[in-house]
């Protein structure tokens, strides 16, 4: 069983899950009116991370809407590690849950990152593999920039990205995507 799993802001909201921990990503302060504002947790019996930032992998984006969002940056990717660290060095069986609003960018992204930096330098394809064999709907698509940061933190020369390349082409789609809207 994986160490992490990515889930969405509903099946948090609604208490099923059993977990040691938790990482809650919300959006970015100035956009939590369009999403519903902060997340309603069950009772808190565990430690909770909390990261803000929008569903976006570029540094800021401007929709036609004119509404500014945020992407993750190195802090948050940085945040999440350590908080994850810290809770396996506590308990190595620890179980965290990573949530965002749907459950397949963000918090994918950010659980691929701990997978990884838990099982070390050279897993890389394991955990991808892994990870996506837990998505059945197949619905991850990993955000794009968390994914870059978290090769650069972790220093294991884009390991993640051509993983997700290789066998994730909702990866693909999504950076493709986003490479489109780049200013």
């Amino acid at each position: 069983m994986l160490q992490a799993l990515p889930y969405s802001r509903s099946i948090i909201e609604s208490g099923n899950i059993k977990a040691d921990a938790l990482i809650s990503i919300g959006a970015s302060e100035l956009n939590k009116h369009l999403r519903g504002g902060d997340i309603i947790l069950p009772e808190n019996k565990y430690p909770i991370l909390r990261l803000s930032f929008d569903d976006v992998p570029l540094e800021s984006y401007i929709d036609d809407k004119q509404n500014v969002w945020y992407g993750p940056n190195e802090t948050d990717v940085i945040k999440a590690l350590a908080f994850s660290k810290e809770i396996y060095q506590y308990n190595p069986d620890a179980f965290i849950a990573v949530h965002c609003e749907q459950g397949k960018s963000r918090s994918a992204a950010i659980t691929l990152s701990i997978l990884s930096q838990l099982a070390g330098k050279g897993k890389e394809e394991y955990i991808v593999l892994k990870l996506l064999k837990q998505d059945v709907d197949q619905q991850f698509c990993f955000n794009p920039l968390v994914i870059k940061i978290a090769d650069r933190i972790l220093n294991n020369s884009f390991a993640l990205e051509i993983q997700l390349e290789k066998y994730c082409p909702r990866f693909i789609t999504w950076k493709k995507y986003w490479k489109n809207k780049e200013v």
